[in-house]
């Protein structure tokens, strides 16, 4: 399972700038820059615990990660499809298939229990098992 520290670790080996900033009422944003380099801020006053940070932290390194960017300005459709490949990277590290598999085996079958089993809110285990549903490994 990854943790917070993980997340930070990952951003320092690829460059990417975390800080904490407020961003004018956002709780998270990233942006990439003209030559290419990548940053994510975070608004520690408006994090409610370690798991709302770890979430929005890999959220958006899914980001960066995947150069899932728009602007503010963009088609809705070009911000959702950036947005869904942000969570699909997120997914993947927070909530692996094998792994959430694994916890089922196990006996973890309640949202709650699962989300306790891998740190992460309860609403993002839902939506990790609705994107695996999907067809989506």
């Amino acid at each position: 399972m990854k943790n917070l520290l993980d997340g930070y670790d990952l951003a320092e080996q690829q460059g990417i700038k975390v800080l904490s900033h407020d961003i004018a009422g956002l709780e998270a944003a990233s942006v990439v820059a003209k030559n290419g380099k990548c940053g994510i801020a975070i608004d520690p006053f408006l994090l409610i615990s370690t798991q709302d940070e770890k979430m929005k932290l890999y959220h958006e390194l899914g980001h960066c990660l995947t150069g899932s960017f728009y602007y503010a300005d963009s088609p809705q459709v070009v911000k959702g499809k950036c947005e869904a490949r942000a969570w699909s990277w997120a997914f993947k590290q927070l909530v692996p298939y094998d792994e959430l598999m694994a916890a089922v085996h196990d006996g973890y079958t309640e949202t709650w229990e699962l989300a306790e089993c891998f740190d992460v809110p309860e609403w993002m285990v839902v939506k990790a098992i609705s994107y695996y549903q999907d067809g989506n490994r």
